[in-house]
C-alpha cells in the first residue's frame, strides 16, 4: 500500500482519489480563475509560468491568472479568486518558526467547476480567507493524487494549510523504486478564524478557531488515526511579524525586479547568490531551486565565494528531491544526461542527498568514506561530504572548507579530518 493510500485510509478518506496530478495539469482553459493583488512596486510578486515548458516571469498587480498556470511565492504573495470570494496568500517560513521548514509555496491553478477556487498544492503554506459579504466560500484542493473540499463557512473565516514532504531518515536512494519508495508527507490544517469544514467522499472534519477543535494533522509516518486537536489560541507563528531580515530580502528581490527587463529571471537570481548579504544569497538559492533552475543552482554552488552558498544549495536540493515521488530519480537522470556525471557519481550524489540511518551512524567506515569523498573531483560530492561531516561532528566546522579551494588546501583539510576521526574510530572516541 502506498503512503498516499495510507493517508487516505487513516483520515477516513478526507482526501479521495483524483485524476489531477500536477505534472499533467498544464493544459488549462484560457479563462481567468484568479487575480494577483499587491500593494505597490515594493510588494512581493508571485512568479508564474503558463505551462511546463514556458519560462518563469514575475507578475504585476491586477494580472489575471488562468487554469493550468503554476505559481511560486513565499513573502506574502496574494491572489484572489476571479469571483472575489477567496483570498489566498502564498507564504514561506523564512523566519524558521513554523512546525515545518517551508522554503517556498507552489500551487497549480485549476478550473473551479462548482467551487470558488481550485488548485493543486504542490508544497508549502497557503493562507485562505473567505472574502464574501455573505455566505460560505469553497475551495477544491488537490495534494499529489488526492482531492478534498474546504468550506470557509462565513465571511472572514480563515484557514492555514501547510504541506511538507521529505525523505525520512535512513531511507536510501533507489534506482528502481517501488510504489512504497516515496517521500513521507504531512498536512496540517489550522482554523484561525471562524468555522471550517474539510470534506471528503466518506468523512467530514469540522474545525473551529481557538479556543476549540482548531487543528488537524495528517502524517504518512504516523500509525494512529488522525484526530481533530483542540488549541487554546492561534500559534504565534501564524501571524508573526516580519523579522528584520525580511527587509533585506525584499531589497534583494526589488533589485532583481529592477533587472527583470534586462536579464532573464534565472540570471537575476544567480546575481542574488553573489550578494554580500547572506539573506539575499539564501533567497536567491531558494528561488533557483523553487523554479527548477538546477543548472544555475549548481553553478552558484561550484563557484561560491561564501561558504553558506553551497550549504544552502544542499538544503535546497534535499527539499527538491523530497517534493514527491520520483523527484530524486529526476535529479539522478539530469546529472547523468546533462551534468556529464558518470552513473556511479550520480548515484553517490543522490545517496548523499538522502539521510543516514541510526545504524549507519554507528559504523566507523561511514566517517572514513565521507572524508574520502572530500577529495572527489566533483564539487557537489565534496560539498555534500563536508555538509554531512560538520553536522555529525560540529567541532569540524573549525576546519576551513570551500569548494573552490586548491588541491593543496583540500589535502590539508582531509588530513585535519583524519586527525580528528582516526580510521576505525567514531567521532569523539579515542583510538585503541
Amino acid at each position: 500500500m502506498s503512503i498516499a493510500s495510507r493517508i487516505i485510509g487513516r483520515a477516513g478518506r478526507w482526501l479521495a482519489s483524483a485524476a489531477c496530478l500536477a505534472a499533467a495539469s498544464f493544459a488549462g482553459a484560457a479563462e481567468k480563475v484568479a487575480v494577483v493583488v499587491g500593494g505597490g512596486d515594493d510588494a512581493p510578486k508571485v512568479i508564474i509560468r503558463e505551462g511546463a515548458e514556458k519560462p518563469w516571469h514575475l507578475t504585476k498587480d491586477k494580472d489575471a491568472l488562468e487554469a493550468g498556470w503554476q505559481l511560486v511565492g513565499g513573502l506574502g504573495t496574494t491572489i484572489v479568486s476571479a469571483n472575489g470570494a477567496v483570498q489566498a496568500r502564498l507564504v514561506a517560513d523564512l523566519a524558521e518558526h513554523s512546525p515545518f521548514p517551508i522554503l517556498e509555496t507552489s500551487i497549480l491553478l485549476q478550473e473551479p467547476k462548482g467551487a470558488d477556487m481550485a488548485f493543486v498544492l504542490e508544497r508549502g503554506r497557503i493562507d485562505l480567507l473567505n472574502m464574501k459579504k455573505a455566505g460560505a466560500a469553497t475551495i477544491r484542493i488537490t495534494v499529489r493524487d488526492m482531492t478534498g473540499t474546504v468550506t470557509l463557512k462565513e465571511p472572514g473565516s480563515r484557514l492555514v494549510i501547510e504541506m511538507y514532504s521529505r525523505w525520512a531518515k535512513g531511507v536510501p536512494f533507489k534506482l528502481k523504486p517501488t510504489e512504497k519508495d516515496v517521500p513521507a508527507m504531512v498536512l496540517m490544517f489550522i482554523a484561525v478564524k471562524g468555522e471550517i469544514e474539510l470534506k471528503g467522499s466518506e468523512q467530514t472534519f469540522e474545525l473551529k478557531a481557538p479556543p476549540g477543535p482548531a487543528m488537524l494533522i495528517l502524517d504518512s509516518l504516523s500509525d494512529g488515526e488522525p484526530q481533530v486537536q483542540s488549541l487554546e489560541k492561534v500559534p504565534e507563528w501564524v501571524d508573526e511579524k516580519e523579522p528584520e531580515k525580511f527587509k533585506r530580502i525584499k531589497e534583494g528581490l526589488k533589485a532583481m525586479r529592477d533587472h527583470a527587463d534586462k536579464v532573464p529571471l534565472g540570471q537575476g537570481l544567480l546575481l542574488m547568490t553573489l550578494s554580500e548579504d547572506e539573506e539575499i544569497r539564501k533567497t536567491g538559492m531558494i528561488l533557483l531551486g523553487a523554479l527548477d533552475d538546477l543548472p544555475r543552482l549548481a553553478v552558484a554552488m561550484a563557484t561560491a565565494r561564501h561558504s553558506d552558498v553551497p550549504e544552502e544549495g544542499i538544503v535546497v536540493l534535499r527539499r527538491w528531491i523530497g517534493r514527491g515521488p520520483g523527484q530524486d530519480l529526476k535529479l539522478y537522470n539530469a546529472l547523468v544526461e546533462k551534468g556529464s556525471f558518470k552513473p556511479a557519481e550520480a548515484e553517490l550524489t543522490l545517496q548523499l542527498l538522502h539521510s543516514f540511518g541510526d545504524d549507519e551512524l554507528k559504523k566507523p567506515h561511514l566517517y572514513q568514506a565521507l572524508i574520502h569523498f572530500l577529495d572527489s573531483d566533483r564539487a557537489l560530492i565534496r560539498a555534500l561530504a563536508h555538509w554531512h561531516l560538520v553536522r555529525l561532528v560540529p567541532e569540524g566546522r573549525k576546519i576551513a572548507f570551500k569548494t573552490i579551494d586548491s588541491k593543496e588546501r583540500h589535502q590539508n583539510m582531509i588530513k585535519a579530518w583524519k586527525d580528528m576521526i582516526p580510521e576505525g574510530t567514531l567521532p569523539g572516541s579515542k583510538p585503541q
